[in-house]
């Protein structure tokens, strides 16, 4: 009878207890998805606008330019309509979807973890996307962001071993039949999936023409079809996008769109942008503390092997490239699909300070207690309180039960689109709303606007109102009403603002 050695048996303990704390993440973070999917919170302006071309148009007609101002992939919205079909129109149909995606993401992302990062550095990964706010919010949102991370770290397991890390082995047909379909989808599904494919496709070229058993055949019929798929994507969807008004228009205003690194403003712009996406979408609270740990963790990884950097970091250098070309923007939401290759390498770099001998160990061990208390105490409040933005099917529940016949709807414009999905839920499918604009320069503005209105019973409806100093449209649109008339009622749930005013007299 043999004795296992105390240091296979001390291995397979510590393994085992890492595994534990994995799933343990795992658990929490799918009960926190869902608890703010359940508690179904009203569809915002975005989501409103994309359910509309989800919800009107057939299964043709959402390979077109969307309306409102949308934009999503083609797969993404296909899913989307199926669903509709078979569950209706209503809020958690529409957050189905993204739901099990981001759960699939978070299961597919640990898998990934195991493969390429240390037992203690895959779970503080994993807790990073596990606990993150951003994944919690865009898990219930009807838009297609959660999908951005599920392609990503689906494609980076996938081709893990065998495009890039490669194996000695060379490719069976079924796999690489496996590998062409899946990229070539993967375009389809997510639009920044051609930065991750890029990123794989460059470190697994430059790994198949370093080795010596070079087998090109496996790597052109692979990569040809990722290029062929995303070329047909390209004509048929997405050259619209990148030369669309609003899109360059409003990610512009929002210093989306990285500059070209020239001059010290420039650079500036980088500093602060690439210290920001700890921050958001990542959800780290302590940004400096987060960047620190991953550039410690790059260098680890360089270390090692030279490809597990490379293809980490290129997906985001791609990005960059798009965004200085103004092709696609380079924040929040829109990045939200680096933040499993952000988290592996702060978890790396925790990792590498929890390794090293006191006193070093115990700064590891303060770091990733700053890192992950932020997160924690939010899933805690998120399972307690899931998030709200703008409660519009609040606000149409009360107009409904104090509206009268005649009534007239002004609806400033950030309201429009939620206003009109949920108006026929309350009856109110026959009120031709008048959209408002948002924005207006001064008093003399708003009397024009609101002049016509005179003589009616109106129903007003704000959201996120614009300021002008100190003076939002809000409040001055209110103050001349006032004057018009008198107010008969007002509500303010979440995010809104409804009041109903006698202008008849």
């Amino acid at each position: 009878m043999t004795t296992q050695s105390p240091i296979t048996s001390d291995s397979e303990t510590s393994a085992w207890k890492y595994r534990l704390a994995a799933w343990c993440l795992i658990v929490i973070g799918i009960a926190v998805r869902v608890r703010v999917y359940l508690g179904n919170r009203s569809l915002e302006r975005d989501e409103a606008a994309l359910a509309y071309n989800i919800i009107h148009r057939g299964f043709f007609g959402l390979f077109k330019q969307l309306d409102n101002d949308q934009a999503a992939p083609v797969g993404f919205l296909l899913v989307q309509k199926m669903v509709v079909c078979l569950l209706g129109p209503g809020e958690h149909a529409l957050r189905l979807f993204p739901l099990l995606a981001s759960i699939a993401g978070l299961v597919v992302f640990w898998f990934l973890c195991r493969r390429i990062l240390t037992p203690r550095a895959a779970v503080i990964a994993l807790a990073v996307i596990a606990l993150s706010a951003k994944q919690f919010f865009y898990a219930s949102q009807t838009k297609q962001y959660s999908t951005d991370v599920l392609v990503a770290v689906a494609m980076l397991l996938l081709t893990h071993g065998w495009v890039w890390d490669r194996a000695t082995e060379p490719l069976s047909r079924r796999r690489r039949a496996v590998l062409a379909c899946g990229g070539a989808a993967a375009v389809w599904f997510s639009h920044p999936a051609i930065f991750i494919l890029g990123g794989i496709a460059a470190v697994g070229a430059w790994e198949y023409f370093q080795s010596a058993d070079r087998r090109t055949k496996d790597f052109a019929i692979v990569m040809g079809a990722w290029a062929f798929s995303f070329a047909l994507n390209y004509i048929f969807v997405l050259h619209r996008l990148s030369h669309h008004p609003f899109m360059q228009t409003f990610w512009s205003a929002a210093g989306a769109f990285a500059p070209f690194p020239k001059s010290p403003g420039a650079l500036i712009w980088y500093k602060k942008n690439l210290f920001e996406i700890f921050e958001d979408p990542l959800s780290l609270a302590f940004a400096g503390l987060a960047a620190l740990a991953y550039a410690m963790g790059l260098v680890a990884w360089w270390r090692g092997k030279k490809s597990l950097p490379a293809v980490m970091v290129a997906p985001i250098l791609f990005a960059l490239a798009a965004s200085i070309l103004h092709k696609f923007p380079f924040k929040s939401r829109m990045i939200l699909f680096l933040t499993p290759l952000l988290a592996a390498g702060v978890g790396t770099g925790i990792d590498l300070l929890c390794s090293a001998p006191a006193p070093q160990r115990y700064g590891g061990v303060l770091a990733l207690v700053f890192l992950l208390i932020s997160p924690f105490t939010t899933a805690l409040d998120y399972a307690r309180h899931p998030p709200q933005l703008h409660e519009m099917r609040d606000a149409l529940a009360f107009v409904a039960a104090h509206n009268q016949p005649g009534d007239v709807y002004y609806v400033y414009p950030f309201c429009a689109y939620a206003f009109n999905y949920y108006q026929p839920r309350f009856g109110l499918a026959a009120a031709a709303p008048i959209v408002g604009t948002s924005n207006l320069a001064d008093w003399n503005a708003w009397e024009k606007e609101l002049s016509p209105l005179a003589g009616h019973r109106v129903w007003i409806f704000f959201e996120d109102p614009s300021d002008h100093d100190g003076v939002n449209d809000e409040q001055m649109a209110l103050r001349i009403l006032s004057g018009m008339g008198r107010e008969v009622c007002r509500d303010e749930p979440f995010g809104e603002f409804v009041a109903c005013y006698d202008l008849r007299h």
